[in-house]
């Protein structure tokens, strides 16, 4: 903590409105697997017991802002990897989401332009050094 900076509690932002158990079964019921959404919350409350409700609330928020069609992918990528944070989970959620809006050229759109010889064989012109060192020396 540096000078000047103030100290807020962490506690007041917090959402302590819901029991953790009902805070995970809402997060859960946003899974198209709800079960195996239940069992990746169980193992993350194993690894994070006292930060369950942290996690809980930025997986809630991630989904939320990310395309809900890749929540399986990224839960199935998670589990499959030993992938107990909610930080991380939001980024493969992330990175599944912009994998996904990459653009793809197409074979046919590569082929279909077309290429001139000339320009393959074309060397581009070069410059002699002796005369940027007669400019730079000049002065």
């Amino acid at each position: 903590m540096g000078k000047g900076q103030t100290v807020i509690n962490s506690n007041h932002k917090r959402d302590r409105s819901q029991k953790i158990n009902e805070l995970m079964e809402q997060v859960a019921s946003l899974f198209p697997d709800k079960q195996a959404a239940q069992n990746y919350f169980a193992q993350l409350r194993k690894a994070r017991p006292r930060y369950i409700r942290d996690q809980l609330l930025n997986i809630r928020s991630s989904i939320r802002k990310s395309n809900e069609a890749y929540l399986g992918q990224a839960l199935g990528f998670c589990q499959a990897n030993n992938i107990f944070n909610a930080g991380d989970f939001t980024a493969v959620l992330d990175s599944f989401s912009l994998v996904s809006q990459a653009p793809k050229p197409l074979l046919e759109e590569l082929l279909a332009k077309p290429v001139n010889r000339k320009h393959l064989s074309a060397t581009p012109q070069t410059s002699d050094i002796n005369d940027y060192e007669s400019i730079v020396n000049s002065k």
